[in-house]
């Protein structure tokens, strides 16, 4: 029998995670909602440090299986005779000694799923360090939502979100949705233009955190700085007719955005060119602009029955029938 066990970081994120993982424990998984339980807050400060991503990039440091006593995968909770695998959302974080255990001693299978790109996760700048990465974290299958990455490494593609899908029509005709954060600069700058060329001309719900004060444009007519927990976000996804997303220049993936306006059939506007890869690109759904002037106002006001067909592809449990089906016994 296939069993999986799915290790987050959503400590503080439980909403988000929630989304992504959704009822996993449906099909025969566990979730577990982050890599360690330590109770120290000392302890746990040299964990992240030790552990540390941007440390371990630059020198790896030894003895990181001094923390085996904290994680929260224990070896009583697999039974050999199953296969065992073995998900960790992001870098893992378990040492050497104690994977090289569980695939030995416990039949486990070690799943690497990132959701975000290598170069963010210093997991791999170049085909050496990802190869000693792998290595390191017994890594037998490594998945990626970034299409960049996957071409020039090899990594398996896959995008993760849990929801559902389901068809919403909004009564809102001609209403855009945005909400993100400012990671950057061209971001911000991106969607202040934007909301200049459709304001007055559609019904506008835009929302963004982690802008400066100076940089608060249109206090009266933008939402800044207002973290909305995830249910409201889906809430609001279903109230609007249009998505908008807008992402930083080196993202070769879809976003999240994009997934939820599959998800939910909704229309998506995007600067992002790399949803063209995806199989759920339809240009009569979906406008892509690499200029704000290119936007086409009408297309976001015009009555269009939106189906992506979509059938649970980014869904967790499409993720481990891939798993069960591919996937070699050792």
């Amino acid at each position: 029998m296939d069993r999986f066990f799915v290790i987050t970081h959503a400590k503080g994120k439980s909403a988000y995670f929630r989304f992504v993982w959704g009822d996993v424990e449906k099909y025969n998984a566990e979730i577990i909602n982050y890599p360690v339980e330590i109770g120290n807050s000392f302890l746990e400060i040299l964990y992240r440090i030790h552990n540390s991503s941007d440390i371990n990039s630059i020198i790896p440091l030894p003895f990181k299986d001094v923390w085996k006593k904290y994680y929260l995968l224990k070896p009583e909770m697999l039974n050999p005779n199953d296969r065992n695998f073995i998900i960790f959302d992001s870098t893992i974080k378990y040492s050497h000694k104690y994977l090289k255990l569980l695939k030995e001693k416990y039949n486990c299978v070690i799943i690497n799923i990132l959701q975000d790109t290598l170069k963010v996760y210093k997991c791999g700048k170049d085909r050496k360090s990802l190869d000693k990465y792998i290595k390191e974290k017994c890594v037998d299958r490594l998945f990626s939502f970034d299409f960049e990455d996957c071409e020039k490494f090899g990594l398996e593609y896959y995008m993760l979100y849990s929801y559902p899908g389901c068809s919403v029509k909004s009564d809102n005709l001609g209403s855009i949705l945005y909400v993100g954060s400012c990671k950057s600069k061209s971001r911000l700058d991106c969607f202040h233009k934007v909301f200049e060329k459709l304001n007055g001309k559609c019904k506008l719900d835009f929302n963004m955190v982690g802008v400066s004060e100076e940089e608060q444009l249109y206090k009266d007519k933008i939402s800044y700085n207002k973290m909305l927990p995830y249910d409201e976000v889906t809430k609001k996804i279903k109230e609007n007719d249009c998505l908008l997303d807008i992402v930083n220049e080196e993202q070769t993936g879809i976003s999240l955005r994009c997934c939820e306006a599959i998800c939910f059939n909704k229309k998506l506007l995007t600067n992002n060119t790399y949803v063209k890869k995806s199989i759920f690109y339809n240009p009569e759904y979906m406008q892509v602009f690499s200029d704000v002037n290119d936007i086409d106002i009408d297309w976001i006001k015009n009555d269009i029955t939106v189906d992506y067909k979509y059938n649970n592809e980014f869904h967790p449990s499409n993720l481990f029938r891939i798993l069960s089906e591919t996937t070699i016994d050792k």
